[in-house]
């Protein structure tokens, strides 16, 4: 399994071709669904905890319990995103810090 792990290409991601093709210097991606960095994920972490606290009976409940849980939430994302953010300016200061 070392030897497959050592000769295994790093992923490249789209965002990060998107955004180095516009100039932009990518210090790090994080894996796709991290929570960190990812304001969804956070809000569908949210959600998902309601449901776990009250599980849905059917399929076509759990739909309803999914759709009124983002709407819930919604008002959310303005905190979740600053969040990431505040996330996104630490791990810029510690790649700095480490450059130097």
């Amino acid at each position: 399994m070392e030897i497959v792990e050592l000769h295994a290409e790093a992923p490249i991601y789209a965002a990060t071709t998107i955004a180095t093709s516009h100039g932009h210097l990518v210090y790090f991606t994080p894996p796709p669904y991290h929570p960190t960095l990812q304001p969804i994920e956070l809000i569908w972490g949210r959600v998902k905890g309601d449901i776990a606290r009250r599980p849905a009976k059917s399929a076509s409940d759990l739909v309803g319990r999914v759709v009124a849980g983002l709407e819930e939430h919604g008002d959310a994302w303005l905190s979740v995103y600053r969040h990431v953010q505040e996330k996104e300016d630490e791990y810029v200061a510690l790649a700095a810090a480490n450059a130097e």
